[in-house]
């Protein structure tokens, strides 16, 4: 028979573990609104050339990052296509060239994979181009297994973006 503490305890630890279970629910159902309010908020933009800027707009709403920057893949390049500052200087110009060899959305755009660093300054594929710059959000925008371009987010906090900022901008990558 079990003591009384005993029963409490079991009791305690089943409430954490539902408690922790209902707050993933209400993330996740979070992460659902805001993917659905994207994707309508995107759906009134009539051009390639509206839209990649005002995703930007949209995406900066959600995830308060300084930098952004969408670059389409055109052979061994990625081509900057829309970009954000609010930074003093701009990171990347609209046009700018890149070569999928050197830095963080090079090596998305390479390795096909989505990387989130904390601190770029102690990463290696991370090519400083400016110096307030601590943390970088990069994806992969995919048309099955060809590479459309990539979605790079950065910020001058460390640690500034989570799994779930990750899990966000692939959901968007792949609207």
């Amino acid at each position: 028979m079990l003591a009384p503490l005993e029963v409490f305890a079991d009791l305690a630890a089943l409430a954490v573990e539902r408690a922790s279970e209902l707050a993933e629910l209400a993330r996740h159902k979070e992460w659902l609104r805001g993917a659905f309010s994207l994707a309508h908020k995107l759906s009134r933009f009539s051009s390639v050339e509206e839209l990649l800027p005002g995703a930007l707009e949209i995406i900066r709403g959600e995830l308060r990052y300084e930098f952004g920057a969408v670059l389409l893949a055109e052979g061994e390049e990625l081509v900057v296509a829309a970009a954000y500052s609010a930074l003093s200087d701009p990171l990347y110009i609209v046009g700018q060239r890149l070569t999928k060899e050197t830095g963080v959305v090079g090596w998305v755009a390479r390795e096909r994979r989505s990387l989130r660093v904390d601190d770029v300054r102690e990463d290696p594929r991370y090519v400083p181009v400016h110096p307030e710059i601590r943390s970088e959000l990069a994806v992969p925008i995919l048309f099955g297994s060809e590479l459309l371009g990539v979605l790079d987010v950065e910020s001058v906090e460390l640690g500034r973006f989570r799994k779930e900022d990750e899990e966000f901008l692939l959901a968007v990558a792949e609207l």
